[in-house]
């Protein structure tokens, strides 16, 4: 508890220091400002025509018959002369003759404004450091089948007898397509890294020979991926595009047939190759993840979340 209370003790002075050091700030910008603009006041001419307003609100016009740094006097229109001391007037009466005031009432002025544009850009600068964005991803599979086949006849010298082998060999092919659409939620462009996985799920099978089936049969695993940096302006859309490498299983069938004979051997079939498991798509901010879209819910889990390689 008491460590607490340090940390409070110790966040509250930061930022009642910042307050102050901004507060100095403004006062050294409004000193600056003043000095700078008092030598280039101009008050009315003596003799001329001219109007005040007292600080209740009142207000008289006369004739300017006299001006100094404390005070001034009118002429009315009745012939009476009459003195109004500086702090006997409003503020912006003693702007208008007055250089202290005057140089007061514009520094002022321009220490709001100066007020102002530091206020905007600590919230320009807040929201730089807001990184907002989101994906949606859609998928387009190419698929093609490949097939062919070859005869291979051999005739024993001794029976006679003729042997066709037929090795039929058919190969699909699939390319698997992303369109993702980025969205900057924020009021500044942003830039982002997407990063995306495909993957595959290896095939090795056999009817007939246990030797020839792989051990990773059924292994799904990373065989494709990249990174993609990627701009986007306040409030819009981006669309990119990426693809897979080929997936490619083939599926060999070997039959044989002897002539004169009803004997056919039963097929020997073999598939390997990997095929189309799914797919990952992380939207980042240096190495934050802003968002995260995959085929499978399991690709979200830490399982995979926590391997994740790019080949």
């Amino acid at each position: 508890m008491k460590q607490a209370n340090r940390w409070i003790i110790f966040f509250c002075t930061l930022a009642l220091a910042a307050t102050h050091a901004k507060a100095e700030d403004l006062k050294a910008y409004y000193e600056k400002q003043k000095a700078e603009i008092a030598p280039t006041f101009t008050p009315p001419k003596l003799g001329s025509e001219v109007s005040v307003t007292l600080a209740a609100g009142q207000t008289r016009k006369g004739i300017l018959m006299k001006l100094n740094t404390e005070e001034l006097e009118l002429i009315t229109d009745t012939g009476t002369m009459v003195a109004y001391k500086r702090t006997a007037l409003h503020e912006s009466s003693r702007a208008d003759f007055f250089a202290e005031d005057y140089a007061h009432a514009m520094a002022l002025e321009k220490t709001r404004e100066y007020k102002q544009e530091l206020h905007l850009s600590g919230i320009a600068e807040e929201q730089a450091n807001t990184h907002d964005g989101r994906i949606s991803v859609t998928l387009k599979s190419e698929k093609s089948v490949d097939k062919e086949s070859e005869e291979e006849e051999k005739e024993n010298e001794n029976s006679g007898v003729t042997t066709t082998t037929t090795t039929t060999t058919r190969s699909q092919t699939e390319v698997d397509h992303l369109k993702i659409t980025v969205a900057n939620n924020t009021t500044h462009p942003d830039s982002y890294t997407l990063e995306y996985y495909f993957f595959g799920e290896t095939v090795s099978k056999s009817n007939r020979d246990r030797d020839e089936e792989d051990e990773n049969e059924g292994k799904i695993s990373i065989v494709d991926g990249g990174t993609r940096r990627v701009t986007v302006d306040a409030r819009k859309r981006l669309v990119e595009e990426v693809s897979s490498k080929p997936f490619v299983v083939e599926k060999i069938t070997v039959e044989t047939e002897r002539s004169n004979s009803d004997y056919t051997s039963d097929p020997r079939v073999t598939e390997k190759g990997t095929e189309s498991a799914g797919w990952l798509v992380l939207l980042k901010y240096g190495g934050d993840i802003l968002d995260k879209k995959a085929s499978s819910n399991k690709f979200l889990e830490d399982e995979w979340m926590n391997n994740l390689r790019l080949p």
